[in-house]
């Protein structure tokens, strides 16, 4: 019950979300638990140790310097490159954005090599896209409330990837607004609902005075073990029963209660 309540906050039709807390603190799999309750993707701006997530988004994050058109320092404002330098960048990450949700969320190679032999540009493009997705919502059986979700997690990695490659009236940002950005244009009025997640997202880079960011709300809600018993109770899961039940496994869960209990993955990880 108090699970589901928490993945209503943070999957909740009414707005996006930030969710933002440290690590280890169950953030991951909050986005798996909301993502077996609701149509979507997950996606990752950095694959970890434990790789899960595709590597086509990271491929974004830290590639996209090498294409030798982008500026990875923007010049003075004043500058007569300025605008230029500026419109490229937002450009070459707006089409990795593109080639990346082609990859991830189309598996029709030969359509996309049709397209790409007929040179159709990118007004083209977006148009057919477009009307495509208007033809699947108006046959899709969804009710209003219903929402597809986009899981972005890793965030915090492309919030420090090219901080001065962006600038708008708030000063330089990094590549992950950019990503965000793309995203959300990407999916055009779709009933599409973003969860990003990290354990820094700077919340000084989601402004706006025409308010582009007002339907993101910012979360912490990870949950936590308050309850001692609980928390035997789950970390035993991952212990063998009879040195869970032994002198030494019992001090072994105490200690873990008082210094773990805020963190889920260091618990997993102590008890194996």
């Amino acid at each position: 019950m108090l699970l589901r309540k928490r993945l209503d906050r943070i999957f909740s039709p009414s707005n996006h979300t930030f969710l933002v807390n440290t690590s280890g603190t169950g953030k991951t799999k909050l986005l798996f638990e909301g993502l077996c309750l609701h149509w979507g993707f997950y996606l990752t701006c950095a694959v970890d140790t434990f790789f899960l997530g595709a590597g086509d988004l990271p491929s974004v994050v830290n590639e996209i310097s090498w294409d030798s058109s982008w500026t990875p320092r923007l010049p003075s404002s004043s500058s007569a490159n300025y605008t230029s330098s500026l419109q490229t960048n937002l450009r070459l990450t707006y089409r990795a954005i593109r080639r990346d949700i082609s990859t991830t969320f189309d598996s029709f190679g030969m359509l996309k090599s049709a397209i790409a032999d007929a040179r159709l540009n990118d007004k083209d493009l977006d148009e057919a896209i477009m009307h495509c997705l208007d033809e699947i919502q108006n046959i899709w059986e969804v009710s209003i409330d219903d929402f597809f979700y986009i899981a972005l997690d890793e965030a915090n990695v492309a919030s420090r990837k090219h901080e001065e490659a962006f600038e708008d009236q708030y000063g330089h940002y990094p590549i992950l607004k950019e990503i965000i950005r793309s995203l959300r244009q990407r999916m055009g009025h779709l009933p599409v609902r973003f969860v990003v997640s990290g354990t820094i997202i700077p919340e000084e880079h989601f402004q706006s005075s025409v308010g582009e960011w007002d339907d993101f709300r910012w979360c912490s809600d990870t949950g936590s073990f308050d309850d001692p018993e609980e928390h035997r109770r789950y970390v035993s899961k991952f212990m063998p029963t009879e040195f869970a039940s032994s002198v030494t496994g019992q001090t072994l869960l105490d200690r873990m209660w008082q210094w773990l209990r805020g963190s889920v993955i260091p618990c997993c990880l102590a008890a194996q």
